[in-house]
């Protein structure tokens, strides 16, 4: 007595998948929106290059002599700190991601 393939009884036996054809003359190009090697390095020094977001240096300006001391009197001088620590790496996080 002889065994069925795994899967149905009867089943035929699967064909090889066919194999894509070759691009001639062209290299394997990345994806518009990675960050590998030397195109990632470039993006954060090109950044750098331009200087600094002056709209992001007056929130942070605006953070830090105003609203640091309000939340400090609301909160106490601990929590302030550690709410700042808190909000200041989420911040810088996101900046350089």
């Amino acid at each position: 007595m002889s065994k069925a393939p795994a899967g149905k009884a009867g089943a035929a036996p699967r064909k090889p998948a066919a194999s894509r054809p070759a691009i001639s003359g062209k290299a394997a190009s990345p994806r518009k929106g990675s960050r590998s090697g030397a195109a990632g390095a470039l993006g954060w020094r090109s950044r750098l290059a331009r200087g600094p977001s002056w709209i992001g240096v007056a929130l942070i300006v605006l953070a830090v002599l105003v609203i640091l001391p309000i939340v400090a009197a609301v909160l106490g001088d601990i929590w302030a700190v550690i709410l700042a620590a808190l909000v200041g790496g989420f911040a810088l996080g996101r900046a350089t991601a």
